[in-house]
């Protein structure tokens, strides 16, 4: 069956502040329209790509639950999933992001390699993701 799968990558909605951080706000709204994007074109299944997020300080949890909550505003529900793919050494974070943005009855779940994100997000039956 023909899948429809959007990727967002990082660089994709992250904006840079003055002092040379990531401007969280900013990125923050460029997220939210992408997802309103999806949700208006009818796509389900979307990969967030932020295996190359380098930032000194790292994000907060506090930031990363707003960014999260970006999905869920922008009409993200029961039918959507989102794979977050996320460098090994950062998937603490990535798993707390997708419980945030899960928060409302959509999947969402963190994985460190692409195949078992794509098939988690082509799988037909809800599975509990594997690998990871």
């Amino acid at each position: 069956m023909p899948q429809e799968l959007h990727v967002i990558k990082a660089g994709d909605f992250l904006r840079c502040s003055g002092e040379g951080g990531i401007d969280f706000e900013t990125s923050r709204g460029v997220l939210k329209s992408f997802a309103e994007a999806l949700v208006s074109r009818g796509v389900q299944k979307a990969v967030l790509d932020i295996r190359k997020i380098y930032g000194n300080p790292p994000a907060t949890y506090t930031q990363l639950y707003h960014l999260a909550k970006a999905f869920r505003e922008a009409g993200f529900g029961e039918a959507h999933k989102l794979a977050v793919l996320v460098s090994p050494d950062r998937h603490d974070k990535a798993e707390f992001f997708a419980i945030c943005a899960s928060g409302r009855g959509w999947n969402a779940w963190a994985f460190d390699d692409f195949e078992d994100a794509f098939e988690w997000l082509t799988e037909e039956v809800p599975i509990q993701p594997g690998g990871t």
